[in-house]
């Protein structure tokens, strides 16, 4: 059982996932809040889900739209989802996902600034949909660019051109450094913004769990201050258990 398809949830959202080689990526079509298309990027742990056993996900979405239409306060927001695919008690492919949404300014008559909790449960309604990966576009000159340490992790991050803008580089998982893939906001920040939203996501290729991050970049402080969510695989009953969520500060390396 691949990642790979049209994936839709409880409240009508849809995400066309392609996945190859530990990445994924893809497009996501809200229902609620704005609406419009929005870029998706992650990794997954590979091989074929059984009942036994599914295959941890880890997805970063950037929610300023690609497509037209009016920009909103959303547009400074991103999310991270943690989970797995997995086999229903009757067989039935399920993607569970923890979702994390970071509102990282307030977007009146819907919602204060804020991190929001979700489980969001995703059931397959078509296949795959051909879908090129998002560019990394060149480097953007970035104070986030660089080194940072913090909870026993570090992470090296390039910050690219574009809107939204796509996150790269390395994290180091108690030795075993790893790529990593996701969004920074990077559009110009609104009055009263509590910090700078991003995401980011990464496969241990000796465990096969994935991880995501998800919080806000403070450049006054010059501060990132995360959640982590790590996934790991279960069967279908013990799904409740996929997910472990830890807190992190980092801070630029050697200061």
């Amino acid at each position: 059982m691949s990642l790979a398809g049209v994936w839709q949830n409880e409240y009508g959202s849809r995400m066309s996932l392609c996945s190859g080689d530990g990445r994924v990526w893809g497009r996501y079509a809200s229902t609620t809040g704005s609406t419009g298309s929005y870029l998706v990027l992650g990794r997954d742990g590979g091989g074929q889900a059984g009942p036994a056993a599914g295959v941890p996900v880890a997805l970063a979405i950037a929610w300023q739209s690609v497509a037209s239409g009016p920009a909103d306060a959303s547009w400074h927001w991103v999310s991270g989802l943690s989970g797995q695919i997995c086999h229903s008690a009757t067989g039935e492919e399920r993607l569970i996902m923890n979702h994390l949404l970071v509102a990282s300014c307030d977007f009146p008559g819907l919602s204060p600034a804020g991190s929001y909790l979700d489980k969001l449960i995703y059931h397959r309604i078509a296949p795959a949909e051909e879908l090129a990966p998002p560019p990394a576009g060149t480097g953007l000159d970035h104070p986030l660019n660089g080194a940072w340490q913090g909870g026993g992790l570090g992470l090296s991050l390039r910050v690219g051109a574009g809107q939204p803008g796509v996150l790269s580089g390395r994290i180091d998982l108690a030795g075993r450094v790893q790529h990593l893939a996701g969004f920074i906001d990077t559009r110009p920040p609104q009055p009263g913004m509590a910090g700078t939203a991003l995401t980011l996501t990464a496969l241990d290729a000796e465990t096969g769990q994935t991880l995501a991050l998800a919080g806000l970049y403070h450049p006054g402080a010059q501060r990132l201050e995360l959640q982590a969510m790590s996934a790991r695989s279960t069967a279908s009953a013990d799904s409740y258990m996929q997910t472990a969520l830890r807190g992190l500060v980092l801070e630029p390396a050697g200061a």
